[in-house]
Formats: C-alpha cells, sequence, structure tokens
C-alpha cells in the first residue's frame, strides 16, 4: 500500500457564515493485489475513528474497468 496525505482548511465562519469550522482531506491509497478475483471487499473504518465525517468520495480502477462512488 503506497499513501500520500494532504490536509486543508478554512474557517468556515467567516466564509459560510456559521460557526463551525470544516476541512478536507484529501487522501490516496494505491493498493496491489495478486489475486484480485479473490477481492470481496475492502473495510473502511474511517466513520468510526472520525465519526464527524460525512462522506468519503472513491475512485476504483480494477481489471474490471473504473468505477467512482460515495460513502455515507
Amino acid at each position: 500500500m503506497e499513501g500520500a496525505l494532504a490536509k486543508g482548511g478554512h474557517n468556515a465562519d467567516r466564509q459560510h457564515g456559521h460557526s463551525d469550522e470544516h476541512s478536507e482531506l484529501h487522501v490516496h491509497y494505491r493498493y496491489t493485489c495478486p489475486q484480485t478475483d479473490a477481492l470481496r471487499e475492502i473495510e473502511v473504518k474511517l466513520f468510526a475513528l472520525f465519526p464527524r465525517t460525512e462522506k468519503l468520495k472513491l475512485e476504483l480502477i480494477g481489471p474490471k474497468g473504473q468505477k467512482a462512488g460515495e460513502l455515507t
């Protein structure tokens, strides 16, 4: 697995008129699996570790093509 992490955020109060702060988290992972036909799922624990997370956008490129989606 290879990963790169970058975090950026801004004061939501000034730009959006509310007192919460929010940020975006950009993470890129690359998984290599020699038996992709046997792969059935990838467990994501992000929501348990960061309970205020609202959504996770995903992009998948595999031997059967490309897919995109959103986890909430």
